[in-house]
């Protein structure tokens, strides 16, 4: 997640904390009617729920929880299910590219073997 998009949460949670401390206040300047207050405290409720659910996106949205080794790529690559497309979609591209670089790997073995020989026959073809 790019810094920018942090400052963004940051921006409509702090938008969303102002709006509930207004609400808050506009309570307290004393309303009697019964049917404002109960609909004031839905809207408090809902705020709460809001409130709530924005500290758990920010804190599920931490830089250091958003951390991840090769390692954990690489068992989770390994998995045949995924918790949703994008997991599923990069777990089958890292599955390809390590495919792709076995392969890479066996080629390159293998040039290495085919000069080794040509290496020798050169050695030979100078000793005759």
């Amino acid at each position: 997640m790019e810094p920018h998009d942090h400052n963004d949460l940051r921006a409509q949670i702090e938008a969303l904390e102002a709006q509930y401390r207004r609400t808050a206040d506009d309570a307290l300047a004393g309303h009697d009617d019964e049917a404002r207050r109960a609909r004031h405290e839905e809207q408090m409720a809902k705020l709460d729920r809001i409130n709530t659910s924005l500290k758990q996106t920010q804190a599920a949205l931490d830089p250091e929880r958003l951390k991840t080794t090769v390692a954990q790529v690489r068992r989770w690559a390994e998995e045949e299910t995924h918790a949703n497309w994008f997991l599923a979609a990069h777990a089958d591209l890292a599955q390809r590219l390590t495919r792709v670089e076995d392969r890479l790997d066996e080629i390159a073995d293998s040039l290495r073997m085919i000069l080794g020989q040509l290496a020798a026959l050169e050695r030979q073809d100078r000793e005759i």
